[in-house]
């Protein structure tokens, strides 16, 4: 099943944050594509994945961001969660994934962390933070 609509992406982004939220772990994802388009309200249309550029780290009230390279594998606690999500969700297993993390071989964008719009996702507060900026970009974090 592919993702058909903004909502179907935030109720999988959301039910991956409360089972990352159970494991005690959190996470925050720059997310790109086809899915941060749709999170943004510039396109309504079905994707196959929501493709993650880059893991963040930033202070409690989101004025000191920091991004790096999405770790290879991810957290186990991570893909637990993509998993289980991808199975009661009737999703491909990549649906969240991190292929376009190869950019940071050629470099991020120049203000990239300036044009990040932080959503938040999951039942305890923080959870996710999801984020997205006109350039296609969005930021989730997994809490």
């Amino acid at each position: 099943m592919d993702l058909e609509s903004p909502n179907q992406i935030e109720e999988a982004l959301t039910r991956v944050a409360d089972l990352v939220a159970f494991a005690r772990e959190h996470y925050a994802v720059v997310i790109v594509g086809g899915a941060a388009l749709n999170l943004l309200g510039i396109v309504e249309r079905t994707t196959t994945d929501v493709d993650i550029l880059a893991f963040a780290t930033l202070s409690s009230d989101r004025s000191d961001v920091r991004l790096y390279e999405p770790p290879e594998p991810m957290p186990d606690a991570l893909r637990r969660a993509i998993a289980t999500v991808a199975r009661d969700m009737s999703l491909d297993a990549h649906w969240l994934n991190t292929g376009p993390a190869l950019q940071w071989r050629q470099g991020l964008p120049p203000g990239l962390v300036d044009r990040i719009h932080w959503r938040h996702y999951g039942w305890r507060a923080p959870r996710i933070w999801g984020s997205s900026s006109a350039s296609s970009l969005a930021t989730t974090s997994f809490c």
